[in-house]
């Protein structure tokens, strides 16, 4: 049995479980009946009946379990701390409760850092482990749910996100709010990690990845035949947002049956993203498949690959930063200084 034993440790040990830079999204249909129970008790006593866009739960294996609650609109952060280890415990558990004011700015930049930590997520991020801490975070009232295991203190994005969420617990029982800005450089350089991971899941595990693909590689081969742009749906935008890096050339792309401009060519990039405007205004596109700062930026030149990455950024962010409802009423380059001609 000893032996087995450490055969699994060894085993475990031979796994990147060091290197996490994503979170693992959770799907509370596959936990067992246990882990259930558990996780609704553990909701019961620290979230209770109140609503909260935001829920960071902290789960140590001995140790008593807390909650961070945040919510945009009351500007406030909430920390919830279990008197006793709830996994191990019966009868009443008592709980205390800590609230911290944060500043409108101070909101923003936590709503960014914990909405592109879920939406990077990815279920190869999975490590294994016995005994430690899980930190889960829901963003969406709990619709959109992703956690991590203990990571090692290596200064991978979940190691420094876990001591974010450390610092706040312990900020907020302080009620220090100097102590949050004083994290501020932190919580923007790791939403920048998170951000530039979005949409980055392989193909195959995209739907609709194969219309979308057919479709953008026959205006790559099929040269100079101007078209009216295909129309998308909703579904659809995860599978054109795989493409937003694509530097491919399209040749005489199609363009608003308006424009009386005709480009000549652009990125299937930039070809993508211009699909999911036209989603978001639900058919209306702009003119033409072209981004700019006060001038259009034509394809091959200096700063074109620059401005796609920065236009694929924000949409990445933009679709995976809140509902459908409030995202779609967003303008996903509002505050890049770019826009479509």
């Amino acid at each position: 049995m000893k032996t087995g034993f450490c055969i699994i440790l060894l085993i475990l040990s031979a796994f990147p479980a060091f290197s996490q830079d994503r979170l693992v999204p959770v799907d509370p249909d596959n936990h067992s009946d246990v882990d259930i129970n558990y996780c609704q008790k553990v909701d019961r006593l620290l979230i209770g009946t109140e609503r909260y866009p935001y829920a960071f739960q902290i789960r140590p294996s001995f140790t008593p379990e807390y909650c961070l609650l945040y919510s945009p609109d009351k500007k406030e952060l909430v920390l919830r701390v279990a008197r006793r280890n709830i996994w191990y415990s019966k009868g009443r558990i008592g709980v205390k409760k800590y609230r911290c004011p944060i500043s409108s700015d101070l909101s923003d930049k936590l709503d960014s850092l914990f909405s592109s930590a879920v939406f990077s997520s990815s279920p190869d991020a999975e490590v294994l482990g016995f005994d430690g801490t899980t930190y889960e975070i829901r963003t969406n009232w709990g619709k959109d749910v992703a956690e991590c295991w203990s990571p090692h203190d290596d200064n991978s994005n979940c190691d420094r996100l876990v001591r974010i969420l450390e610092d706040l617990c312990d900020i907020v029982k302080d009620k220090d709010v100097n102590g949050i800005e004083g994290l501020v450089p932190e919580i923007e350089a790791l939403t920048a990690n998170f951000t530039k991971l979005m949409g980055q899941e392989g193909p195959q595990s995209i739907p609709f990845y194969d219309r979308v693909s057919s479709y953008l590689d026959s205006l790559v081969t099929e040269e100079g035949l101007y078209r009216a742009p295909r129309l998308f749906s909703l579904e659809e935008i995860p599978a054109l947002l795989s493409f937003a890096d694509d530097t491919r050339e399209i040749k005489c792309p199609p363009v608003n049956p308006f424009s009386s401009y005709l480009p000549s060519s652009c990125s299937v990039g930039v070809f993508s993203l211009w699909l999911i405007e036209g989603i978001r205004r639900h058919g209306l596109f702009s003119l033409t498949p072209e981004l700019g700062r006060g001038a259009h930026i034509q394809f091959g030149s200096d700063d074109y690959e620059s401005y796609q990455t920065q236009a694929a950024e924000a949409y990445r962010f933009w679709w995976n930063s809140g509902s459908i409802e409030s995202i779609l009423s967003r303008n996903p380059l509002e505050f890049t200084g770019l826009h479509w001609y």
